[in-house]
């Protein structure tokens, strides 16, 4: 194995990125009051475009659990306030981040987000009814998604750590920037091991 081999399989025991690519000099770790729960399914759990692990290397108060059903979860469902718990979610009768009062619903001390591709999500609401249960929040003027490095089946998709960004931005006021920080760091890597007409096609 040549040392640019052995760079890539060695990982950083931090951030978990191959060694070449460290992202840990763009780590700024922030507190929220809110708990974040990410439940992430086991499709995405070693996807090196996928977000959630960046959110745990940024926010203090957030957890990525990996499963499918509600046993796998049931740690979080022990340790949850429902009243006080909001299902990141575009539900039907999902509450509007941007409008949303603590005058008139209870102020949340929990978030879920679920991650996984459009089709994974829906499977993970369909395999956990308690899922259902929540409150539901939704965003309905979301910034545009900067990782378009990644397909998304919803042009108004946002990654997993743009959607805790964008939540905590609206309901405690914290700065995006740690969060969009060690998003363009991984984006840069990624891209930096992609064909030069696949990176003209994501930077046109």
């Amino acid at each position: 194995m040549n040392q640019k081999q052995n760079s890539l399989r060695t990982r950083c025991v931090h951030c978990d990125f191959p060694l070449r690519v460290c992202i840990c000099k763009h780590i700024c770790q922030i507190e929220s009051n809110i708990k974040v729960f990410i439940l992430q399914h086991p499709s995405e759990a070693n996807v090196a475009k996928n977000t959630a692990k960046l959110v745990n290397l940024t926010l203090t108060s957030a957890q990525v659990i990996v499963g499918e059903t509600p046993a796998d979860f049931a740690a979080v469902i022990a340790s949850i306030q429902p009243e006080y718990t909001y299902l990141i979610y575009p539900g039907e009768a999902a509450i509007s981040v941007e409008t949303f009062s603590p005058s008139t619903m209870p102020a949340p001390k929990c978030l879920i987000f679920l991650d996984g591709t459009w089709k994974k999500t829906y499977r993970l609401m369909q395999s956990n009814p308690w899922l259902s249960s929540l409150k539901q929040i939704s965003f309905s003027k979301a910034p545009k998604t900067r990782y378009q490095i990644r397909k998304a089946h919803r042009e108004d998709s946002l990654s997993t750590i743009e959607a805790v960004a964008y939540s905590l931005q609206q309901l405690e006021k914290i700065s995006p920037l740690p969060f969009m920080k060690i998003l363009d760091a991984m984006i840069e890597t990624q891209m930096a091991f992609m064909p030069e007409e696949v990176k003209k096609r994501y930077s046109s």
